[in-house]
């Protein structure tokens, strides 16, 4: 028989030894743990299908402690230590975290992990949103040729109403004039295609007139067709070259919001057709796309409208704009939108992939300090889950600047506004590839025109000489070698000078 006594084994013939960790039972006493349970950060909520971070970046520990999670309230296997939680089925989920410092461990903190479907996208409040099931196609006979054959086309391709807005002979300024008449259509995604019944050798009052009809739209959801030449205005020709200046003018100024119809219909010629060929050869739409020397037939009507339809994302991804005067109270962001959804808040971001948002405050608003233009893009968030963001365009302008205004060409090229003052106007504000400026003086002077930096420092000369009276001139402004930020366009002639601020946008 044995017996264990104090510490020592006892055969009934041997002599005692000692059992290692064998202790005194009339001695004995439980230990004492004062460990506090972690801190810990729950609900978290997680998109479905999103990647999760590690269980242990919602847990503050102890200094010093060692981090357990589990699946159970008492008992169980750990997890590791690096566990993610899984988020391939909408579930929630409890989860359980203790400290363990030396041989103690606290008591289990639960942590609740919910997997949710992502919010939808922060909705536009009516007054704002962008009717994207119209399109308004405004224009002249290019556009309303065959009978609108290219607005129904394109609505038929595209399954939206595309409205045809064209009326043949009209010039840009006409057909700018019906559009900002037109107020109802302005919230619809807009085809602009001017220019063609312009006097070619206007073509700044042409930007112009396009630019008025951009300003006035609250999207960038728009498209700027290329005017076309026709038989007799190929290479080497007056009118070819006045055409194309518009055109590269054009495409510089929108960017992606250009549309080069004209090059498309040139590349559609027939090989073996010898005036095709012919066509092609001098830079013209061919023959056989056209029903005159200049409009485009059924045939062609149909190709442009294909054409629009396969570059639709570049007519419906722009975002909404939001105009505020400088120094005024712009009201704020979460104004634009409708009330999130239940337990989901506002989140507003300066780029489409800032991880980190400007705010989580419903009274956020923009600066409007400074001359500017900047899209914010705002998300509906819950936990760690967050929609698709939505594009908001803010433009904070001088509402004391002179602003282009829509020209029917009748005598307006070579007549100020006043016959005592000097006339000066700069287009588009803001821009990002290139700007306009026209201006004109009261009296035959010398006269020089400047850009400024906000320091006051010359940045570029851009024109000086001796004008006639009253006739309007331009000047380009290209970004080339510009910063991002607000210029000062100054023209001085004698003792008077006049100076607009232009936003430079990347």
């Amino acid at each position: 028989m044995l017996l264990v006594v104090a510490g020592f084994l006892l055969p009934d013939n041997s002599v005692a030894r000692e059992i290692p960790g064998a202790f005194d039972a009339t001695q004995a006493q439980s230990p004492v743990c004062d460990v506090t349970a972690p801190v810990v950060t729950s609900p978290l909520t997680y998109c479905q299908g999103s990647a999760a971070s590690a269980l242990s970046s919602s847990i503050t520990l102890t200094s010093g402690a060692m981090l357990q999670l589990y699946t159970t309230a008492t008992g169980g296997a750990p997890l590791t230590s690096d566990f993610r939680p899984p988020t391939t089925i909408i579930s929630s989920t409890t989860y359980y975290a203790a400290q363990v410092v030396g041989n103690c461990e606290s008591s289990r903190t639960p942590v609740v992990v919910n997997v949710v479907t992502a919010p939808s996208p922060p909705t536009l409040v009516s007054s704002l949103a962008i009717n994207t099931s119209t399109i308004a196609a405004w224009g002249d006979s290019f556009t309303d040729s065959n009978f609108g054959r290219y607005p129904s086309i394109l609505s038929q391709l595209s399954g939206r109403t595309v409205t045809n807005l064209g009326v043949g002979g009209e010039n840009s300024g006409l057909i700018a004039n019906r559009m900002l008449a037109d107020t109802q259509k302005r919230t619809w995604p807009t085809i602009i295609w001017a220019g063609r019944n312009d006097p070619r050798n206007q073509s700044a009052q042409t930007k112009a007139n396009i630019a008025a009809m951009v300003a006035a739209l609250p999207h960038t959801d728009y498209l700027i067709l290329s005017v076309c030449n026709g038989a007799g205005e190929g290479k080497g020709t007056y009118e070819y070259q006045q055409i194309i200046a518009l055109n590269n003018d054009l495409a510089r100024i929108y960017g992606a919001h250009y549309l080069d119809v004209r090059s498309y219909l040139v590349s559609k010629y027939i090989a073996d057709n010898a005036q095709d060929a012919a066509d092609y050869a001098a830079d013209i739409p061919p023959t056989s796309l056209r029903r005159d020397f200049l409009h485009p037939n059924e045939a062609g009507s149909s190709l442009i409208a294909n054409y629009i339809y396969g570059h639709l994302n570049q007519l419906l991804s722009g975002s909404v704009i939001a105009r505020y005067c400088q120094g005024s109270q712009a009201t704020p962001l979460s104004a634009a939108f409708s009330a999130p959804d239940a337990n989901a808040t506002l989140r507003f971001y300066a780029d489409a992939s800032a991880t980190t948002p400007l705010s989580v405050e419903t009274t956020y608003a923009a600066s409007t300090t400074a001359i500017s233009a900047a899209t914010y893009y705002v998300a509906q968030g819950i936990g760690n889950c967050e929609s698709r963001r939505t594009p908001i365009m803010i433009e904070i302008v001088d509402c004391n600047a002179t602003a282009a205004r829509p020209s029917t060409f009748g005598n307006v090229a070579n007549t100020p506004a006043s016959s005592t003052e000097l006339v000066l106007a700069v287009y588009p504000n803001p821009f990002e590839l290139e700007a306009t400026v026209d201006f004109s003086l009261p009296t035959e002077q010398s006269y020089t025109l400047d850009l400024y930096n906000t320091t006051g420092k010359l940045v570029r000369h851009l024109a000086d000489g001796t004008p006639a009276a009253g006739k309007q001139y331009s000047c380009p402004i290209s970004s080339t070698a510009l910063d991002a930020g607000l210029y000062m366009v100054r023209l001085h002639a004698g003792t008077t000078h006049k100076t607009l601020r232009l936003n430079l946008t990347r």
